[in-house]
């Protein structure tokens, strides 16, 4: 809808903008973040995600900004998250996670269930990722990863081969 989100992580609010540059929605006035940190959307569900790297969590809210659920808490130890960074959404609507406390990159799909670790690995068997900071996809659906840890730019097709690196 041409309509684009500000993260403002000193206040620990997501402003919606339309093009004409007036606020339609806030996200966070009647929720606190600790450390808000990266944004994305899922344009076919509608679905506002946001990470927290204090709280150790991703929060998905609906457009008009209420909550809808939360990951990273629960039993499940695959789908704890640690420090939380870079999100984005695939074409299939799968959600994938900079977990980078962990020095991963987690995927879960719409309906908040885990479904693996996006793995790249080296021989050892020890993870190329140190620190995962930001993801992205291009139109081609190409998941492109900034690795803070090894000051990298890392690009995957979607099936983990490595396509590309600069380090």
């Amino acid at each position: 809808e041409n309509n684009f989100m500000v993260a403002d992580q000193k206040k620990g609010i997501i402003t919606i903008f339309d093009r004409n540059l007036e606020s339609i929605t806030l996200i966070g006035g009647n929720f606190k973040f600790e450390k808000l940190e990266k944004v994305a959307i899922d344009s076919a569900n509608q679905t506002i995600y946001a990470s927290d790297s204090i709280l150790n969590k991703v929060f998905a809210f609906d457009r008009s900004g209420q909550l809808l659920f939360e990951i990273g808490a629960g039993e499940d130890s695959e789908a704890k998250l640690k420090a939380p960074h870079g999100l984005a959404v695939d074409p299939e609507g799968n959600l994938y996670i900079a977990d980078t406390g962990n020095s991963k990159i987690k995927i879960f799909d719409n309906a908040v269930n885990f479904l693996k670790t996006f793995n790249i690995m080296k021989n050892k068997g020890d993870s190329v990722l140190k620190k995962p900071w930001d993801l992205a996809f291009d139109s081609q659906g190409r998941l492109h990863i900034i690795d803070q840890g090894s000051a990298a730019l890392v690009t995957f097709a979607q099936n983990g081969e490595l396509l590309f690196a600069t380090m």
